[in-house]
Order: C-alpha cells, then structure tokens, then sequence
C-alpha cells in the first residue's frame, strides 16, 4: 500500500494549520493545498484503495493523509461577528459557505480556476 503525506500538514506541533490566524493566511494555505500540494500529490484524483481482508471484508483507505486531514480539521478562519469580547476569528471545519467567503474577493484566483 502507497500513501502520501507533507510534513506540516499534519496535527504535530508546529504544523501549518496551527499558525494560520487569519483569513489571508487561510486562503493562503488553500491555494497553497490547490495549487501545490494537489499537483505533487500522485494519489489526488485516486485517492481511496480497497483491500479485502478475511476472503469478504472489504477496508478502504485514504492514500493522501494529508488530504483526509484537510476535511476534518479546524483551519478556516472566519470572522467572529457574535461576540464582540471573543477573538476576531474563529477557524472552523473547510465548508461550501466559509470556502465561498475565502476566495470571494479575489477576481485573479476565481477566474483562475472557474
């Protein structure tokens, strides 16, 4: 079995995810993850590998961690509005709608890819 990583994409300190404060540096990390990490990673567009164990019982595996990583961590900063007391953003977990808001604003990156 083949998988790939990165090495600051990970949850171990000092990684990526965990210097990232504000929504410029969220969207430099997604274009970062669109533009770099996308391309190197062989496994980006096949990514799942099934392997049968005990002759029925089927396992899937995800060959990008880093990939996998991405979707459940908390990295997208978004502006905290709710509470004036709190901190000026909250990361949450990559959705549609906080996606949507990162990239808005940049007319170069949209037309880029869209």
């Amino acid at each position: 079995m083949e998988f790939i990583n990165f090495e600051y994409l990970t949850y171990t300190e000092n990684h990526i995810y965990d210097r990232n404060s504000t929504t410029s540096s969220s969207f430099k990390i997604f274009n970062f993850l669109l533009n770099e990490a996308s391309i190197k990673d062989p496994f980006f567009t096949d990514n799942t590998e099934s392997v049968i164990v005990d002759g029925d019982k089927t396992i899937l595996f995800d060959k990008s961690l880093w990939l996998k990583r991405l979707k459940s961590i908390q990295w997208i900063n978004v502006k905290n509005t709710e509470d004036e007391n709190a901190n000026r953003f909250s990361k949450e977990i990559p959705s549609l709608k906080n996606i949507s808001e990162l990239i808005k604003n940049n007319a170069e990156f949209i037309n880029k890819f869209f």
